[in-house]
């Protein structure tokens, strides 16, 4: 009787066991949560469920917002990394990874930073206070969203304003998550970008001093410079739009006989801030 007893618990044992086992691969197979909510705020829209089910390819993203941090940033980690892993549960082509790009060398911290900034991805300086010490940290609150050879970086954290506290700045940044990672992906998927060429060769501004106007444009069309020297013809798929940015020498009869050829094509020249002389 004692024998059959043991056997029956083993065997009720391992049943139990089965069924958790198999519970947690259907948890790993098909990642969910119940959203009890009555506004459903933590349950994805419909557009960007039919988004993410229309992705054909994999999208990675590289959130930059690894490390420790106070609570409210901490919560802004952990609401990215429940929103990307809720973008995951419906298309298995969103990949993911948290970076911290503050480790390493000293060497290897400014060549990340110098790439970053090249790429119009600045830092935000946070105040920590330990044990009574307050001390500056530089973080990256940006994730950066590839497809391809295409990035598109998304930043994690609102602007700050006097007149919102920071943990108003911090349910701002985390409501508009969705949106704003649904509207990378968007953005990513569209046609190859126009693109916007800036002549030189005239005493034309330099990148420098175009780089603010340049990295808004990059989030809709791809910029180059062009020396007209160096081509005989523009066409409409090779530039959307010439910018001669103050220049300040003569343009020759020939390059000029070139910017109306892009004017007549609807590739129409554009000044800033100066004229062409004539």
């Amino acid at each position: 009787m004692a024998r059959s007893r043991r056997i029956q618990d083993i065997l009720q044992f391992a049943l139990f066991c089965g069924i958790v086992f198999f519970v947690n691969i259907l948890a790993n197979a098909f990642y969910t949560h119940l959203d009890l909510t009555e506004e459903k705020r933590f349950t994805l829209t419909k557009p960007t469920r039919e988004l993410l089910k229309s992705l054909d390819d994999r999208v990675y993203v590289q959130v930059l917002l690894e490390g420790d941090f106070p609570a409210g940033f901490k919560r802004l980690q952990t609401a990215t990394r429940e929103m990307l892993d809720d973008f995951r549960g419906v298309s298995g082509y969103i990949d993911y990874a948290f970076s911290d790009p503050n480790q390493g060398s000293v060497e290897e911290i400014n060549e990340r930073r110098k790439a970053l900034a090249e790429d119009g991805i600045v830092p935000v300086n946070l105040r920590v206070a330990e044990q009574g010490e307050t001390s500056q940290k530089i973080i990256y609150p940006v994730a950066i969203f590839s497809f391809g050879e295409r990035r598109i970086p998304v930043k994690l954290l609102e602007n700050e304003s006097p007149s919102l506290s920071p943990d108003q700045v911090i349910n701002n940044s985390v409501s508009l998550l969705e949106y704003k990672f649904a509207n990378a992906v968007k953005k990513l998927r569209t046609p190859t970008k126009p693109i916007i060429l800036f002549t030189r060769g005239h005493g034309e501004l330099e990148p420098l001093q175009t780089a603010d106007l340049e990295r808004g444009l990059r989030q809709f069309y791809e910029t180059d410079r062009i020396t007209l020297d160096s081509v005989t013809q523009l066409k409409p798929d090779e530039c959307a739009l010439l910018i001669v940015a103050k220049p300040r020498f003569n343009f020759p009869e020939k390059d000029k006989f070139k910017i109306d050829q892009v004017s007549s094509q609807g590739c129409g020249p554009q000044t800033l801030t100066g004229r062409m002389r004539q």
